[in-house]
């Protein structure tokens, strides 16, 4: 697993553009941050498309980032966190008052 971030994830950090003569303030630097955070979320599916073996062909995993933790996991793993978070989005909208 390890060197699958340097070579696979795009750039995380970008200077902002700094504003032109003339030119009307878009953006603010708070705003320009905000949106390369939601740049550092990268996640990958890597399909193994043979084996030694013909029962493991075509296998699946899947390479994420959840907060400061890169996570791995099979198809399978992955269909239950689904559905595990799945559920407990559920539950909270169910006491969440309307």
């Amino acid at each position: 697993m390890r060197g699958w971030m340097n070579e696979l994830s795009p750039p995380l950090i970008r200077k902002p553009r700094e504003k032109r003569k003339g030119e009307k303030k878009g953006l603010t630097t708070k705003s320009q941050y905000a949106l390369m955070e939601s740049e550092k979320e990268w996640w990958s599916v890597d399909v193994l498309l043979g084996s030694s073996s013909a029962k493991r062909s075509l296998n699946m995993k899947i390479r994420m980032i959840i907060g400061n933790e890169k996570v791995e996991m099979n198809l399978s793993k992955f269909a239950l966190l689904r559905y595990e978070l799945s559920r407990a989005l559920q539950k909270i909208e169910a006491l969440s008052p309307s």
